[in-house]
């Protein structure tokens, strides 16, 4: 299941790349008008995005595999902190609800695959559980 969540996660990710890249092509929203140094920060989400569904599809094959992905935990993990920390500023500063909710279903699918990774396994629970 957390493979899965996280071969989902990557594909919101690369999406979102691609939006990025088509909209600075057609020049018609808020960051198509950039140029100089701004394109930076367009630039280095575009790559971040890319990087972190990378990272997830080859955790992704590694969950697939067995083992416990520690390439989906580190960028999932990433997103869960950044976003605990941005959504409680955007609720200070008076963000529509919308806006609010879309966030906060953006770190709830992230922090789902964390949880069914990071708890025990079906074979290690079985294992630490006491004779009788």
């Amino acid at each position: 299941m957390a493979a899965v969540l996280a071969a989902l996660y990557a594909l919101g990710l690369l999406t979102l790349a691609g939006s990025l890249v088509v909209d600075r092509m057609y020049g018609n929203d808020v960051i198509a008008h950039l140029r100089g140094y701004e394109v930076r920060g367009w630039a280095f989400v575009v790559v971040a995005c890319i990087a972190g569904a990378l990272l997830l599809a080859f955790g992704t094959i590694a969950v697939w595999r067995g083992r416990r992905g520690y390439t989906v935990i580190a960028p999932l993990g990433l997103i869960v902190v950044i976003g605990c920390i941005g959504e409680p500023i955007d609720i200070i500063s008076g963000n529509p609800l919308g806006d609010n909710l879309i966030g906060l279903l953006i770190i709830v699918a992230a922090a789902l695959p964390l949880v069914l990774l990071l708890l025990p396994r079906r074979a290690a629970a079985a294992t630490a559980q006491p004779s009788e």
